[in-house]
């Protein structure tokens, strides 16, 4: 329901999303899209495959895609997890302005990156 509503308001915000219930599958979605990825949001806890897991998988395919974690839960190492500025996370619960500025951060982070290259 969470990732519905998710992929809902990026729709309105004028994103095009996809969605994936896990992250075996989310990579399988990734790879159809061949690099058309602007960015990825993905939780940490999910069947089959967690988010760490997905986003490191993810990173080998797409290393300058930027990813949005989102948890519920905080691990003490969480800091460490974080390879660069194209990962950042989002803690739950939080509000639609909160995720739009998350997306925000890691966009610019993009441009900025695109920039410099």
């Amino acid at each position: 329901m969470v990732r519905t509503l998710l992929c809902q308001l990026l729709e309105e915000w004028g994103f095009k999303a996809a969605e994936a219930d896990n992250g075996q599958t989310a990579l399988q979605v990734a790879r159809k899209l061949k690099g058309g990825l602007t960015m990825v949001i993905t939780d940490l806890v999910m069947p089959h495959m967690d988010g760490y897991a997905f986003a490191q998988a993810f990173r080998q395919l797409y290393p300058d895609v930027p990813i949005l974690l989102t948890t519920g839960q905080f691990p003490g190492a969480l800091e460490d997890m974080m390879s660069n500025e194209r990962e950042q996370i989002l803690f739950k619960p939080f509000n639609p302005d909160a995720f739009l500025e998350a997306i925000a951060r890691l966009l610019e982070s993009r441009v900025n990156q695109k920039r410099v290259s």
